[in-house]
């Protein structure tokens, strides 16, 4: 199984994002956009383990979440990776001034460390991916889709479950199967 460990944007995150997936859906040229489906923000990807893990996993992420509350989340600007001169993905910032976020990503970071799943190297970036690059010419589809987009409005959303994700690669594209969600209650386990 290929699992990854995400925030599933609430609705009022979510859609003016699918809206600007959808006005720009004929900017196409060397770009593969995400599915309106697969708009997230990836907390730790996993990559293939064993279906037997999931039961190890579970538990984990429903004690993270039992003691962690829900936070707010807002979008923020458009951006890419690596650099804008030669960028790979487009992605949406979002703004965590509450640091719920990052300290949630912190947190799920060392408990799965604690089952052998290794630390990423990078830090944090709180980030949803909206397109990928996929030929030489997407860089310039990513560079002008940022310039001409006007700043996405400040919309902002409390963030209360945390999911756990398996990532199915097909010809067409990842799709995205839900192993559970755990509702953020910030109270600790007793």
């Amino acid at each position: 199984m290929r699992c990854f460990i995400a925030i599933d944007l609430p609705p009022p995150l979510k859609n003016p994002l699918i809206r600007l997936l959808r006005q720009n859906a004929a900017r196409s040229r060397g770009l593969r956009w995400s599915s309106e489906s697969q708009l997230h923000v990836t907390l730790k990807f996993l990559g293939e383990i064993d279906a037997a893990r999931v039961d190890e996993i579970r538990p984990l992420l429903a004690a993270i979440a039992a003691g962690c509350p829900p936070f707010p989340l807002q979008l923020g600007d458009l951006g890419c990776f690596p650099t804008p001169r030669d960028p790979r993905v487009l992605w949406c910032g979002l703004l965590d001034e509450s640091r719920g976020l990052s300290d949630l990503a912190g947190r799920v970071e060392l408990s799965l460390a604690g089952l052998g799943f290794e630390p990423e190297r990078r830090p944090f970036a709180a980030h949803v991916t909206l397109a990928r690059v996929k030929a030489p010419e997407g860089g310039r589809t990513v560079r002008s889709v940022i310039e001409s987009q006007a700043a996405l409005a400040a919309v902002s959303a409390p963030v209360t479950e945390l999911t756990f994700f398996e990532s199915q690669l097909s010809t067409q594209g990842a799709r995205y199967r839900v192993i559970d969600a755990f509702r953020l209650d910030g109270v600790a386990p007793t």
